[in-house]
């Protein structure tokens, strides 16, 4: 019984022994340069564990900051700011939300691509609302400012329900009618033959699909409203100007669309708030449009009520 016991106690020592020796191959090899090193490390990375030794720092350009934590952290904090409206089992968001988050956070998302961040917290809120438990507006606008009183991955929203500015194409002559333009990136078509929810024109010198208007984003934070003449018979003008064909034309309010030698078309800019009179016809400051719509360029959002022609003039 007892040479047993020592029996196991010598066969332990040399099973220790062993580890310890290949445990200081590995760490010696790991130190080097070798193949296997590399092996290691990549090995290591691929599990996802690091380990920083007491009185060490993290190497530079590691990442000491959650994303994805703290897009969590905005999600959770905007829903939060949900309200609750009689006989309603869903709580609503406004259109307009403000998140006031840290400088550090800030920094690193404006870093990694502030629109793509904004747009992954605005896909999870749209995902977790498929629960039924929350309604998301289809206008969604969400945006993300610093604030030194912040820290870490506090966050603070504000939602707010705003009435954007509409843009529509009016008829001004040769038809009758108007309709407005998507505030997102799709596009409107026109034509004779083009669907109810898009800008049918009941005239035999435009084409079946003749021209499309569209949103279009030129950085992330501005957008721009484009034509574009879709190989039309009789072609498309721009203020008496001939477009040339699949190329994008900006527009800008009060411009003039030719559609062939009959249809003329107004870009319109409805705002909201307003009092007395038809909306587009009463004058507001620049500041009261958001900087993000479509109009909103250097030229746009002028007082020319004087050249405005009347609708139905021939």
């Amino acid at each position: 019984m007892v040479l047993k016991l020592l029996l196991l106690v010598v066969g332990l020592a040399v099973v220790v022994g062993a580890v310890v020796v290949v445990v200081r191959r590995t760490e010696s090899t790991v130190n080097g340069s070798g193949a296997v090193a590399g092996w290691f490390r990549r090995l290591v990375e691929a599990t996802g564990f690091s380990e920083v030794a007491e009185g060490e720092s993290p190497a530079a350009g590691s990442e000491t900051f959650d994303v994805s934590r703290y897009q969590r952290a905005v999600v959770n904090e905007t829903l939060k700011k949900a309200w609750k409206t009689l006989g309603s089992r869903r709580a609503i968001l406004g259109n307009d939300v403000r998140v006031a988050v840290s400088s550090e956070a800030e920094q690193t998302l404006r870093t990694r691509g502030m629109a793509a961040s904004i747009d992954e917290i605005v896909q999870e809120l749209r995902r977790i609302a498929q629960n039924g438990k929350y309604e998301i507006p289809a206008d969604l606008s969400l945006r993300l400012e610093a604030d030194p009183t912040l820290t870490g991955l506090q966050a603070v929203a504000t939602p707010r329900t705003v009435e954007r500015p509409k843009v529509v194409l009016r008829a001004v002559r040769g038809i009758v009618g108007e309709k407005e333009v998507p505030s997102d990136q799709s596009e409107l078509l026109i034509g004779r033959a083009v669907a109810e929810d898009e800008f049918l024109v009941n005239s035999e010198r435009v084409s079946k699909t003749h021209a499309k208007v569209r949103v279009v984003a030129l950085n992330e934070t501005e957008q721009r409203l484009v034509i574009q003449d879709l190989k039309s018979t009789n072609g498309t003008t721009l203020n008496g100007e001939q477009l040339t064909i699949g190329e994008d034309h900006p527009l800008a309010e009060n411009d003039e669309i030719g559609l062939g030698p009959d249809v003329r078309l107004r870009v319109v800019v409805i705002r909201p708030e307003a009092v007395g009179g038809r909306p587009d016809e009463v004058a507001f400051d620049d500041d009261e449009t958001p900087r993000s719509h479509p109009m909103d360029t250097e030229n746009d959002l002028s007082d020319t009520s004087d050249s405005t022609t009347p609708e139905g003039q021939k």
